[in-house]
């Protein structure tokens, strides 16, 4: 068996290439499904000058058929007034 002296860059180009043509018939098998659906989520931040709540973001992004909602802090949220704000404290 003969060794050969391969250099640091030709050895890279060669894995490089290897692994990219392993993955190629993984990724256009992908591409072709149709069954595979692209799922799309909408940030509350990207609307925030909107003012909107939560209620209304969610309302939105139904309308928009998003598949998530990420709101990104408590003020979207309405404050729960159930009780008295003494009521909810811990006694000790």
């Amino acid at each position: 068996m003969h060794a050969t002296n391969l250099s640091r860059r030709t050895l890279l180009r060669s894995a490089t290439a290897a692994a990219a043509s392993a993955s190629l018939p993984a990724f256009i098998q992908a591409q072709a499904s149709p069954a595979s659906k692209l799922q799309l989520g909408l940030d509350a931040h990207s609307v925030r000058g909107m003012k909107w709540k939560a209620m209304p973001l969610i309302e939105y992004a139904a309308e928009q058929k998003v598949d998530a909602v990420l709101l990104n802090g408590f003020h979207y949220f309405e404050p729960h007034r159930s009780s008295p704000p003494t009521a909810r404290r811990r006694k000790r």
